[in-house]
């Protein structure tokens, strides 16, 4: 009678996550996240690369387009191999290949030597690194799932918005150092991080796929894509506000802390999120996370419109307080979009909820630089 909770004891559910796994999936979205600063920052020379014809509203629409379209078609064809008894491990191992490859490559064409090449073989080189970024990004993401139990998942996606909350608020201190290597070194050592943390989670990830489930919630009968996307657009639009509107916001109503210019103010947004991310995990692992995601969803809307329209009295404070309900809701997203999505559709849903982060902030960037 007493052997079952005997087990327990012995195998509380800490012990039920897969900490190797965990930490190789943070690894590699870490050099995913460098990756994008390195791109973010060196945009504007490539623009210049790719020829007089290519103006940045152009390309910021087709990035943007590539970004949007890319992870739920990566998802869809991901779930039609898991269907096949092919793992999502094959769809990653060829995505981090060809991003590896392609930074090499796109680092080539930027140097002294590469500098003959066509412009329309680095644009090419350029699309297909877009690509290849956005091919393996949700079928690695959606093996957390198997990391661990469906009611500790929430604090083990804690430490991804923690990483992320981290990664935004340091970029300011990165961009000097990227700067400083040149967009060759830079491109060269993006592509070896990637391939090192990729291959580290690959290896970790090996036999992942094989073992059950650790929670017994019953799977869906249908997929909620509407509710997931809606998340990744709300995820989106924060992300714009504290990112490409804050400078706009702090030439009408002030800055949030005198002395620093909009991308130090950011750093601090992101500093909030990151402080927020561990207590919204332990929320979330407490209580239901879809409750959470529904009160923190409609408060991130609530402050938006309120930093974005009120006075500046009113909008200051607003801004202040919407990195933890916005750090609330990144961090139950993944969990919640797991709990609404079949079993044959659990690739193709999160990639719709990083398409919806895309679409929102895209079209913010697409209007600002018009």
């Amino acid at each position: 009678m007493n052997n079952a909770n005997d087990c327990h004891e012995l195998n509380p559910p800490e012990s039920l996550i897969h900490r190797t796994q965990v930490f190789s999936l943070l690894t590699l979205d870490l050099g995913i996240l460098l990756s994008w600063i390195a791109y973010n920052e060196y945009q504007p020379q490539l623009v210049t690369k790719l020829g007089n014809g290519f103006l940045v509203p152009q390309f910021l629409a087709l990035q943007v387009s590539i970004l949007v379209l890319t992870p739920p078609l990566a998802g869809y064809l991901t779930d039609q191999l898991l269907a096949r008894g092919v793992g999502r491990l094959v769809a990653v191992n060829l995505g981090i290949s060809l991003a590896a490859m392609l930074f090499m490559a796109v680092a080539f064409a930027l140097s002294g030597f590469g500098s003959g090449l066509p412009a329309a073989l680095l644009q090419c080189l350029v699309v297909l690194w877009l690509v290849a970024m956005n091919i393996f990004h949700a079928p690695a993401l959606s093996m957390l799932e198997l990391c661990a139990p469906r009611d500790l998942l929430s604090g083990v996606a804690a430490l991804f918005t923690l990483l992320s909350g981290l990664v935004g608020a340091l970029e300011p201190s990165v961009v000097p150092l990227i700067n400083s290597l040149g967009a060759p070194a830079t491109f060269a050592a993006g592509g070896l991080v990637l391939l090192m943390s990729g291959i580290w989670f690959i290896r970790s990830g090996q036999g992942l796929e094989q073992q059950q489930e650790k929670s017994h919630a019953v799977a869906p009968e249908t997929s909620n894509f509407g509710w997931i996307a809606a998340m990744g657009l709300a995820l989106g639009l924060g992300e714009a506000l504290m990112n490409d509107l804050l400078p706009a916001w702090i030439a009408r109503n002030g800055d949030l802390l005198s002395g620093l210019g909009p991308p130090g103010q950011s750093s601090l947004l992101y500093v909030l999120v990151a402080l927020a991310a561990l207590p919204s995990g332990a929320a979330g692992n407490r209580f239901k996370a879809e409750r959470l995601a529904r009160i923190t969803g409609m408060t991130c809307l609530a402050l938006g419109i309120t930093a974005w329209c009120l006075p500046a009295g009113i909008a200051r404070i607003a801004l202040w307080l919407f990195p933890v309900p916005y750090s609330a809701l990144a961090v139950v997203a993944l969990p919640v979009a797991f709990a609404h999505l079949t079993p044959r559709h659990k690739v193709l849903g999160i990639g719709l909820l990083f398409s919806g982060v895309e679409l929102a902030g895209g079209l913010i960037k697409i209007t600002l630089a018009s």
